[in-house]
């Protein structure tokens, strides 16, 4: 659980190393995100903002910002600007600030994301304020009302969200806020249990959800399991049935898997790509053990590596550091991810 301490830390290392981190962004985005000095500009806001959300223990003074800059009549840049030099600041927030004040600023980002990513309409055509859903399925959980979270689902796919859409712009957004809230003192951790048990519990009746909402399965396959000592499964599973969404034949081992399971599964059911996932970074030497294991088993054909859960989002370059092929921040990007490692 995020103590004071580290609070007060991450507001400090942010307003002490803005230039610095606004420099590496620009640096990194370069022109794809306009001129530069307009870039900065956002840039520095967005690091402002930033600290100021965590020093208020809420995320809305970024979302608010952010918000602003793409969603107002005038915006000032488009979603893809602001979401390639928020995936940088992540990245540069990771290099120069110290763990603990690293974690839980990428942390926040992440938490704030959806806003330059959410779509207005489903796959359908039809409007939908995905804002709006998650906020009612939000307060549904924490006001311990499981039938109406459940109804605000059902709702949402009666209005034409399919299982993918309802995966990625609400439940997942939801469990990372969920767990923002587990990290800041907010909610108990029965509170927390609660809400992640309704969220399973949708997740395992929502397959296939909408017209359209599975892609006739083509021959990819994969092995999904969390690593040795890795109890949060949630984000796994849906990334798991996001993936068989979009054709791949997905064999999911869930939490805790040791990594001579892994092996003898993979011994005696081939795969085409292997997906890992670990939620804290005490689990990274154990991702790694996995890793080379894998690596050792002597096929002639190296078997791709894709590693994914909270560990990535806060530290996007642990994947390339533990030797995986590489890293998804969520299921959505999961999908691209093990379509680049996998071709059809």
């Amino acid at each position: 659980m995020t103590q004071p301490r580290d609070r007060l830390d991450a507001v400090e290392w942010l307003r002490s190393r803005s230039g610095e981190l606004a420099l590496d962004v620009v640096t990194s985005v370069g022109p794809t995100t306009g001129p530069t000095e307009a870039t900065a500009q956002r840039v520095a806001a967005h690091i402002a903002n930033l600290a100021d959300a965590i020093a208020a223990r809420h995320p809305a003074t970024l979302r608010a910002h952010l918000a602003g800059l793409v969603r107002s009549p005038d915006k000032t840049a488009s979603t893809g600007q602001v979401g390639c030099e928020l995936q940088e600041l992540r990245r540069s927030i990771a290099e120069r600030l110290p763990d603990h004040a690293a974690a839980l600023a990428c942390e926040y980002v992440w938490a704030c994301e959806d806003v330059v990513r959410t779509p207005t309409t489903a796959s359908s055509g039809v409007a939908m304020d995905y804002d709006h859903i998650r906020l009612r399925y939000l307060e549904a959980l924490l006001g311990d009302d499981d039938d109406r979270a459940h109804e605000v689902v059902a709702d949402a796919v009666e209005d034409g969200a399919t299982t993918t859409e309802l995966f990625l712009q609400v439940l997942e957004p939801v469990q990372y806020e969920i767990g923002r809230r587990w990290e800041s003192g907010e909610v108990s951790v029965a509170q927390e249990h609660f809400c992640t048990a309704v969220t399973e519990t949708v997740v395992a009746r929502s397959r296939p959800i909408g017209p359209g909402a599975r892609i006739p399965a083509d021959g990819r396959r994969a092995l999904l399991a969390c690593v040795e000592g890795e109890l949060h499964a949630i984000g796994a599973r849906m990334v798991a049935d996001v993936l068989e969404l979009h054709g791949w034949d997905v064999h999911h081992l869930g939490a805790n898997c040791p990594t001579t399971e892994i092996v003898s599964t993979l011994a005696r059911r081939p795969v085409d790509l292997v997906c890992l996932s670990f939620s804290v970074s005490a689990h990274a030497a154990t991702a790694e053990r996995a890793i080379r294991a894998v690596r050792e088993m002597g096929d002639d054909r190296p078997l791709p590596i894709l590693i994914g859960g909270r560990a990535v989002r806060v530290d996007p370059g642990i994947g390339h550091r533990l030797g995986a092929d590489g890293s998804a921040l969520d299921a959505a990007s999961a999908v691209g991810a093990a379509a680049a490692l996998v071709p059809t």
